[in-house]
């Protein structure tokens, strides 16, 4: 019995000798297969995450101006109906006309023409601009009115502004509210 075990223990002593004095040789053709793969896969990696990222740069290029310009759409139409007309004239291309904006939004506030709200605020891209809709509720001496208009936006497309509202509806308060505001 101790015989056999003497035996066996010899025999894997052999065996190991042999597998660790061949093993070098096999390990070299593995890993310089291994290394072709992973240098593939590697290529196929960065390939991927460059097509990747150059979609992203892409698709925030086209979506970041419309983002910033619905988020200054609202802003202006929000602060336009909170009467907060200083904050509004921020949002405004012009600058240097803020205070004649807010006075003349004043003139019309105390005339009873004012947004009382606005809904549906619609900003896309065309053609590089970026143009947006929305719908107002026009309050006239009392009466309240919807009217959809059309944002008018100038500036870089890092940082819109808007420019005017405009609509094609027939009313002369919501003209003259338009043209102050």
């Amino acid at each position: 019995m101790i015989i056999k075990l003497v035996g066996i223990v010899n025999d894997m002593v052999i065996g190991i000798d042999f597998f660790l004095e061949n093993m070098p040789k096999r390990s070299n053709i593995m890993n310089e297969t291994q290394k072709k793969k992973r240098e593939v896969q590697m290529k196929k990696k960065i390939v991927i995450i460059s097509l990747l990222l150059v979609a992203l740069s892409i698709s925030l290029f086209h979506l970041y101006p419309i983002i910033k310009g619905k988020m200054i759409a609202k802003s202006y139409l929000e602060n336009l109906v909170q009467e907060n007309y200083s904050k509004a004239s921020s949002y405004h291309i012009d600058p240097n006309q803020k205070t004649i904006l807010e006075q003349k939004l004043q003139s019309l506030k105390e005339k009873g023409v004012f947004i009382k709200s606005y809904k549906n605020i619609i900003v896309n891209s065309d053609d590089g601009w970026i143009t947006g809709k929305a719908t107002i509720t026009l309050t006239e001496n009392g009466i309240h009115a919807e009217y959809p208009v059309y944002i008018i936006f100038d500036g870089s497309r890092v940082n819109p502004l808007v420019t005017r509202l405009e609509s094609l509806a027939e009313s002369e308060n919501l003209n003259k509210w338009l043209l102050e505001g």
